[in-house]
């Protein structure tokens, strides 16, 4: 019985490690996820997670209603340029490749949590998971 109980922990520090791993490695593995940055009226920065510049990218621009009020390519540092006295409500942009985003112009883009809050939480969530059942299986040998 007690091998047992070293063979789970030593498959839950495993686990741990890899989720770990993961965690501190996310950028290599999200490098591919694409936003849009207003970098001032006018200038919108389209690039992938790591600020490498989405130079396939076509932008979008939309007013409240939908309708498109300027549409093009980005340039060669993921720069789309549009005249400053358009009010959009909305940038969409697809790089061709399965990548899209949008922006809203009225909200920016949302902070986000970073990666090691979001791996702390995925690990502390499987702790939780393990003591539970451990604690069940306790309870089973304890019941006469």
């Amino acid at each position: 019985m007690a091998s047992i109980k070293k063979v789970s922990v030593l498959m839950l520090a495993v686990v741990v490690a890899l989720l770990l791993q993961g965690a501190f490695t996310a950028d290599l593995a999200s490098a591919h996820r694409m936003l849009i940055d207003e970098e001032k009226s006018g200038v919108l920065k389209v690039y992938y997670q790591g600020n490498i510049a989405a130079v396939r990218a076509t932008v979008t621009l939309l007013d409240s209603q939908g309708n498109t009020l300027a549409e093009g390519p980005v340039d060669t540092e993921g720069k789309f340029y549009y005249d400053p006295k358009l009010k959009p409500a909305l940038a969409e942009a697809d790089d061709g490749l399965g990548h899209g985003t949008t922006y809203d112009f009225s909200q920016g883009r949302p902070d986000e949590a970073p990666v090691v809050i979001k791996a702390l939480f995925v690990v502390s969530l499987f702790l939780f998971v393990s003591a539970y059942f451990y604690r069940q299986g306790q309870r089973k040998k304890a019941a006469p």
